[in-house]
């Protein structure tokens, strides 16, 4: 189960705010098992708000824009959960916090939706048609073949 961010995403967007919430209070250096630990609380809050609407393996055909979103989230949410102190927190911080939030629990609500991959497994339907859709919000209908066309009934 991958992570959405690591911590290398957390140094290329935000080097500054991670020096200043996660560093140690008697060394000064980051502290990265808080850290890892900060990044771990926010995938599972990401998955456990999503697994409302999605299932992991979902997960596992994001598309790289979807990933690229998810990435975002996670480290709004990484960085409210991992100061030390509330006095080393920010309204910036709490803001995009609560938006990751909000927009996460809309897309499990339905208001919006990740995009993914078609199934790479056994990509055909029980009636054998492709399986295409790539967006949960579309409809997949998988219905057998009809029984009674034009063709069968004599050109009716």
């Amino acid at each position: 189960m991958p992570s959405f961010a690591t911590r290398s995403d957390l140094e290329t967007r935000f080097p500054r705010e991670l020096v200043v919430l996660a560093a140690d209070e008697v060394t000064r250096e980051v502290d990265w098992d808080r850290v890892d630990q900060a990044l771990s609380a926010a995938d599972a809050e990401i998955r456990s708000v999503l697994y409302a609407r999605y299932v992991e393996a979902d997960f596992a055909r994001a598309t790289p824009t979807t990933l690229g979103i998810l990435k975002l989230y996670a480290i709004d949410i990484t960085l409210h959960r991992r100061p030390i102190s509330s006095a080393r927190t920010s309204d910036a911080i709490a803001e995009g916090y609560a938006t990751a939030i909000a927009r996460l629990q809309d897309i499990a609500r339905g208001r919006g939706g990740l995009e993914l991959l078609p199934s790479g497994e056994g990509g055909t339907s029980l009636s054998g048609g492709d399986v295409t859709a790539t967006n949960p919000n579309q409809p997949m209908i998988d219905a057998p073949e009809r029984q009674f066309t034009r063709a069968r009934l004599g050109g009716m």
